[in-house]
């Protein structure tokens, strides 16, 4: 066993849980729905052609919300197929020794970074710190 083995073997560790809690963590944040405000249309009296006092009543029109975004989790986004392209990538480069698989794999996976958008998410933290992993 080589003295490199056990810190390879961390990394890798280290780079499969991080990759998988990027999966489970939100990547977007919920956006807040807004409330349109109804309108009150007033009543009134008119006087019609014989003299009479007729009367048109008011209503109202009820407001109504329209709804937001809810937050999404690392699965429900496109990055579910990156990881796995990834990952298959990497077991192509470490079963065939291709160092040519493994530069593709962390092509692909920092590729992937503004496939879903830049936030300041812990899922997407997390998704860096394992690219991070990947590539040192």
């Amino acid at each position: 066993m080589s003295p490199t083995a056990p810190a390879t073997s961390l990394r890798a560790a280290a780079l499969a849980v991080l990759t998988l809690l990027s999966l489970g963590l939100p990547w977007r944040a919920a956006e807040a729905g807004s409330y349109l405000p109804g309108i009150v249309v007033p009543g009134g009296t008119v006087l019609d052609a014989n003299g009479n006092l007729d009367i048109i009543p008011g209503y109202v029109l009820p407001g109504f919300l329209l709804p937001g975004a809810s937050a999404l989790a690392g699965y429900q986004t496109q990055l579910r197929i990156t990881v796995a392209v990834v990952v298959i990538l990497l077991w192509l480069a470490l079963r065939r020794r291709s160092p040519a698989l493994g530069v593709a794999a962390v092509a692909v996976a920092v590729l992937a970074i503004p496939l879903v958008g830049l936030q300041p998410s812990p899922g997407q933290l997390c998704y860096l710190a394992a690219v991070v992993c990947l590539v040192g």
